[in-house]
């Protein structure tokens, strides 16, 4: 006898004694060498309930084989089994040594051993209590995997139709019906294909102009709006080519004599010169734009920022002052210095430049705009000696992801003595995190309880570690110390003052679009070409730090450009208003969001800074 209701057996525990007993069973039911084929076993209750549980069972499965979306995963969850101890050893096992262990697969059964009528199941067969319970298959996060032609809903839709229309007669021998349109829960069938498009398609536009034959009078063809708002008119290469170029190669770092490879696939080159001219056009439009960038991340109370090496190749050496020891030196080194700047309303503001300069030397141009009678100025950068102004009135906060870097890098020789440190700064950042949704006052009280406590526990364990010479002062773990002996003064300010941000990581991560383009390019021809880098890059930067799509917000600006010339800071992102609530925000920069009024941490665990 079989359960009616196959699709959903009911789910009970199996425990190894009654796998021992269907062993039993199976062994009590074999044939024996006899005359007569037939067989007659005699089975207990409880040897019956066993046996019935694992035919419906096994008959469940038949049925479930045809379903496509079928899984182990979905068998599991529908038994209410998880992976046994023993295959969790297994696997663990398997990866480290490569050998195997046998592993008695889970048995769903029908019956409990101890109890019959008084079990916990609903009129459904599922039960609704248990000793614990066991969680099913992780979900997919959003956009992973697969997507179904409904999510793709900004993509252009091409309609195709049978040969025969709406109302014709039915083509079917011996029919008389009529064909009218076929829905699929009330839409139509949809088939998703992705189909190859070069960045840049070249269209031609046919005019078809109409002109008396008598006056000679001509009347032109009718130009789009949309195509006129993007330059149709007196531009070649119309807006939005020009704003997908420039974040092409300095968004994304792809070389103009790739883009112009790609392009002589199908048979239309984009010139490098070409290219160029238009980055040029873009950057002298934008550089209005960077100026009042500029002068408004002057007047902020919160200076991130750091370098990164650069390449120019017709710059030359210099006699210049060495920000290190103030001596006049020749100085060659070309770096990118970049700056993230914070206004009391939580607005962040780049400012790039690339030249034989340092952090320190653009800071003290940027602080130069400032206005007076303004407090002093918080800043926020490594320990470099390069790093340090001499305009203005600055309270220099220290970087922990710097601090722990140094006893990261002396895990491999001292991995027990930094373990210990490593773990106590990954609560430090964790309590940093905690504060996401608190404005300054709140977030100081908070780090003042919760983090300013462990970091004094740091400071008792070196100063312990040094009196007791656990490591030498040259050693990688000795250097650590040393580093965070000579930096806790300026590492315990955000625990003195609000708005303080305990790392640098965000002016870190802004500097990968500098060395993105730098590994693929290699190097700025000109000084000019750089200046050409510095003002697109710093535009890029500025869309994703406000959250705003990069593409669509310049775009919009390009657009305007008259009116951008004569009042840029009405082009700022949050001052644009309803007009930029209709362009698609930026998901992938989503945790940039500042909380009110700072909060710069970017990501769920600590950056290792290089």
């Amino acid at each position: 006898m079989i359960p009616d209701n196959i699709k959903n057996p009911p789910t009970l525990s199996v425990t190894p004694s009654e796998v021992k007993q269907l062993e039993d069973v199976l062994n009590s039911v074999s044939p024996v060498s006899s005359s007569n084929d037939d067989l007659s076993i005699t089975l207990t209750q409880k040897q019956w309930k066993l046996l019935r549980t694992v035919v419906s069972s096994f008959l469940w499965l038949l049925s479930l084989l045809p379903v496509r979306k079928a899984g182990i995963e979905i068998i599991r969850k529908v038994f209410n089994i998880s992976l046994s101890p023993l295959v969790k050893e297994h696997s663990k096992k398997e990866n480290n040594d490569n050998t195997s262990t046998p592993v008695t697969p889970p048995i769903a059964t029908n019956e409990c051993e101890d109890c019959d009528s008084n079990s916990n199941e609903n009129s459904n067969g599922k039960s609704n209590s248990s000793d614990e319970t066991i969680p099913g298959p992780k979900s997919r996060p959003n956009h992973h995997g697969r997507r179904k032609s409904d999510d793709f809903k900004d993509v252009p839709k091409v309609d195709f139709f049978p040969e025969l229309k709406s109302g014709d007669q039915c083509l079917g021998p011996d029919c008389r019906g009529k064909v009218y349109p076929f829905l699929v829960e009330g839409e139509v069938r949809k088939v998703l294909r992705f189909v190859f498009s070069p960045p840049f398609q070249p269209t031609i536009y046919q005019m078809h102009d109409l002109r008396c034959n008598i006056c000679f009078r001509v009347y032109k063809a009718k130009i789009p709006i949309e195509l006129i708002e993007d330059g149709a008119l007196d531009e070649r290469y119309l807006y939005s080519a020009q704003i997908a170029l420039v974040i092409f190669h300095y968004g994304f770092g792809l070389p103009m004599h790739r883009l112009d490879l790609l392009q002589s696939l199908i048979g239309e080159r984009f010139p490098e010169s070409t290219q160029f001219d238009i980055c040029e056009k873009v950057a002298n439009i934008f550089k209005c734009m960077v100026d009042a960038i500029e002068r408004e991340a002057a007047n902020s109370f919160l200076f991130q920022g750091d370098d990164v090496g650069n390449r120019v190749r017709d710059l030359n050496a210099i006699l210049r002052e060495r920000r290190s020891d103030n001596k006049i030196v020749y100085r060659e080194g070309v770096h990118t210095s970049l700056l993230i700047a914070t206004t009391n309303e939580g607005h962040l503001l780049p400012v790039s430049k690339t030249g034989i300069i340092h952090f320190g030397e653009l800071l003290d141009q940027v602080l130069s705009k400032r206005s007076a009678n303004l407090p002093p100025v918080n800043l926020v950068c490594d320990a470099n000696k390069v790093n340090k102004t001499f305009v203005g009135d600055i309270i220099t906060g220290g970087c922990w992801q710097h601090a722990r870097d140094y006893f990261v890098k002396a895990k491999n020789n001292f991995p027990k003595e930094a373990i210990v440190f490593i773990d106590l700064f990954k609560n430090i950042f964790k309590i940093d995190r905690e504060t996401h949704q608190m404005n300054a006052v709140e977030r100081l009280e908070y780090l003042k309880k919760n983090a300013q406590p462990i970091a004094k526990e740091i400071k008792k364990l070196v100063d312990d570690s040094v009196t007791k010479k656990i490591a030498l002062p040259k050693s990688e773990l000795g250097e650590a110390f040393t580093y965070f002996q000579n930096q806790y003064d300026k590492l315990s300010l955000p625990f003195e003052i609000a708005g303080m941000p305990i790392h640098n990581n965000i002016s870190e991560w802004c500097t990968y679009l500098f060395v993105r383009l730098l590994v693929n390019s290699k190097f700025y021809n000109t000084a000019a070409g750089a200046a050409i880098g510095d003002t697109i890059i710093t535009m890029i930067l500025f869309s994703y730090l406000s959250l705003v799509n990069p593409y669509d917000y310049m775009l919009y600006c390009y657009k305007h450009k008259e009116e951008m010339k004569k009042n840029p800071h009405d082009f700022f992102p949050w001052k644009l208003g309803e007009k930029i609530e209709s362009m698609p925000k930026n998901k992938q920069m989503k945790f940039w969001a500042p909380s009110p009024p700072i909060d710069q941490d970017l990501f769920d665990k600590p950056k290792v800074c290089t």
